[in-house]
């Protein structure tokens, strides 16, 4: 059943629940939608009958093309837009829902970017209108995150992204042989990706950020499908993703 943007992001979350999942790079609408519906199962895995929950597959337009290292470049811009609109839309959400974010690989960048946004930063000059940046603590679960390790430092470009966040999990992979190369992605001389060794944090930032070097589980492959079949990663998100105590 399809609805239209405004009943969407009017009508209330029935269970008070919502999970929004963004997937990384080179997915068509195929595989986005695939990879959605397989978050959902790890998300609602051990609920109760009775415990709703509204999950939004947040898809982007990062489809493979011809040169790869050019596209990823291109991909990685684009995930600074496409974190203005889901930024734009968490606004919708009303402040009494609990609201829970995952994202694999690229899609950090497009996850940390709109909590950045939604504490009142900018991204490449571009920012939430003043009077919008009223928001609740958000959960976050990424996996393999495809994003500088230094994005969510306080001085570093998503810097306030703590801000509106309650807790996170992250599960990074010092074997990844994708993420070993990110460099040459982010054209910034010895940067690294976070999904490879892990988020740099300030000492008071670290009580809200667990993270967990996944490498002897994960292997040298940069996949979504050995991350979601990984029971004890997604176990512990889940206590993120459900708003479980932590």
């Amino acid at each position: 059943m399809s609805i239209d943007w405004e009943t969407f992001t009017q009508t209330p979350s029935p269970g008070g629940l919502t999970s929004v999942y963004v997937h990384g790079n080179w997915m068509n609408s195929y595989w986005a939608e695939r990879r959605g519906w397989e978050m959902y199962h790890e998300v609602t895995r051990n609920l109760s009958m009775d415990q709703k929950i509204r999950h939004v597959m947040w898809s982007w337009p990062t489809q493979e093309e011809p040169k790869p290292l050019q596209t990823v470049r291109e991909h990685a811009l684009r995930a600074d837009d496409d974190a203005y609109y889901l930024a734009s839309y968490l606004m919708t959400i009303p402040t009494q829902e609990q609201v829970s974010i995952s994202a694999f690989s690229l899609g950090s960048r497009v996850a940390m970017g709109a909590c950045h946004l939604m504490a009142g930063g900018s991204l490449r000059g571009r920012a939430l209108p003043e009077h919008a940046t009223n928001v609740h603590g958000y959960r976050v679960a990424m996996f393999s995150a495809g994003i500088t390790y230094s994005a969510i430092y306080p001085t570093g470009r998503n810097g306030q992204a703590l801000n509106v966040i309650d807790r996170m999990y992250s599960a990074f992979n010092s074997a990844d042989k994708i993420l070993r190369f990110y460099r040459m992605a982010s054209q910034r001389k010895g940067d690294e990706a976070a999904g490879y060794i892990g988020f740099s944090l300030a000492y008071d930032q670290r009580q809200k950020v667990e993270q967990v070097n996944a490498a002897n589980i994960l292997g040298k492959e940069h996949s979504w499908d050995n991350v979601v079949c990984a029971f004890c990663l997604m176990e512990r998100a889940r206590d993120y993703l459900q708003w479980k105590e932590i």
